[in-house]
């Protein structure tokens, strides 16, 4: 299963260089639970990031959300949609209201959006990334918010 994280920064600013740890954080997590069975590719640059989506597609693309990069993600996910129908979308960080109702408007909002995990990413990401490598297919694990028949 191939997945992609992705924290994104424009890349307009020249002073974004950072180790993306979150992402980091997720991978090594999912690396030691599943272990050769993902390939795992992070992204901090948008430009990289488009040109691996138009040429080797994800299985899962999951994006961190923060105040300074949540339409940069949602535009991501967006693309990866168009590109491939049957990749799973994430997005994941602190930038949206925790009520249920407001995490359902934002994932009515955002069509292209399959899931969201609103807090600490590595256990739920982890209990989706298996139940997607079961072949469940619109699983819906503890802590992953996603709509189910409306």
């Amino acid at each position: 299963m191939k997945c992609y994280l992705a924290d994104l920064v424009y890349d307009t600013v020249g002073d974004h260089y950072v180790v993306p740890l979150n992402i980091g954080y997720l991978a090594a997590y999912l690396e030691n639970k599943f272990n050769k069975l993902l390939e795992i590719k992070l992204f901090k640059y948008p430009e990289e990031l488009e040109k691996e989506l138009r040429i080797a597609p994800p299985d899962l693309l999951g994006v961190s959300n923060y105040s300074w990069n949540s339409r940069l993600g949602l535009t991501f996910l967006d693309i990866a949609k168009s590109i491939n129908p049957q990749t799973v979308t994430v997005m994941g960080g602190p930038n949206i209201r925790l009520e249920p109702d407001d995490i359902k408007k934002f994932l009515q909002e955002n069509s292209f959006l399959d899931y969201y995990i609103p807090l600490e990413g590595e256990e739920p990401l982890a209990a989706l990334v298996e139940a997607l490598l079961k072949g469940e297919e619109k699983p819906a694990p503890p802590g992953c918010a996603t709509i189910i028949n409306n």
